[in-house]
């Protein structure tokens, strides 16, 4: 039964591949159905990859071992192939308010930030001052404004990478879970827009788990004390990381920190104090 499901999941990723690879090669294309968005066949593609993966057996968590770095490397490179691209798309919609936006904040006023909400009534003061940074040298030319969000996103299909490499210790999923975070159509629009919100909260997100990853190893307070610092700035970026302290239990419960025996309190303690900061 085991072999006819890996040969099921294997025949739909391979189905659903070649969908994709026809949608970008010939555009919209009717086959028994219309196929217009290359979302869905990308979607189906990437679980019946996933589900190959976690079908494999997999290798226990060691403290041994090291990255395929020119594997991550290659992973890098295709997903900066595969983006740049949109560095040369025009500023849309929202995008001109955002620009003005950066271009009206000084650095002596970027105080103001941490004190209100944004025009828009959200409060993501880091978000906000991150425009600025690319006032500095944008001007009025689309690639200026959007290379921060390329090397955004390419910094978060790092941080993405090392946290499941740091989870299984296994090159080919790690490379897979980078692949598939770095370039699936679902997760570009935090990068191609100007609204870089997501970008930032999910790399604080990501940083900080990887921190408290490794402070749940070797028990290093500054470690912890540093997690905290940068869940704050996911935090101050996007109210999406208000996800974080559920995360970092779930981290600790893959490390078996957590179960039904006798709680470790140098674990509890952090994760309330995660809780905590998220409430205030």
């Amino acid at each position: 039964m085991r072999k006819i499901l890996l040969w099921a999941l294997g025949l739909t990723a391979v189905l659903s591949g070649a969908v994709v690879v026809a949608r970008a090669a010939f555009g919209p294309f009717h086959l028994l159905v219309w196929v217009r968005s290359p979302l869905v066949g990308e979607g189906v593609a990437a679980l019946a990859f996933t589900s190959l993966m976690l079908l494999r057996d997999g290798e226990p968590r060691a403290a041994t071992g090291r990255p395929a770095i020119r594997s991550y490397a290659l992973v890098l490179t295709l997903t900066a192939a595969a983006l740049g691209a949109s560095l040369w798309f025009p500023l849309v919609c929202d995008e001109y308010v955002l620009a003005t936006q950066g271009r009206a904040i000084s650095w002596i006023s970027a105080g103001r930030a941490f004190l209100q909400a944004g025009g828009d009534g959200f409060y993501r003061p880091l978000a906000d001052l991150s425009l600025s940074v690319d006032a500095l040298w944008a001007g009025l030319d689309p690639p200026g404004w959007h290379v921060l969000g390329l090397l955004l996103h390419l910094a978060n299909t790092t941080l993405a990478l090392l946290l499941v490499w740091r989870l299984f210790r296994r090159p080919a999923v790690a490379c897979w879970a980078a692949a598939l975070f770095g370039i699936h159509g679902a997760r570009l629009e935090g990068m191609m827009f100007l609204a870089r919100f997501d970008e930032l909260a999910t790399g604080f997100v990501l940083g900080g788990l990887l921190l408290f990853d490794e402070y749940l190893e070797s028990q290093r307070t500054p470690l912890l004390a540093l997690s905290f610092a940068v869940m704050l700035a996911g935090l101050l970026s996007k109210e999406s990381a208000f996800v974080f302290p559920l995360l970092a239990l779930w981290l600790a419960v893959l490390h078996r920190r957590l179960d039904w025996r006798p709680p470790d309190w140098r674990v509890v303690r952090p994760i309330l104090g995660y809780f905590a900061l998220t409430a205030a």
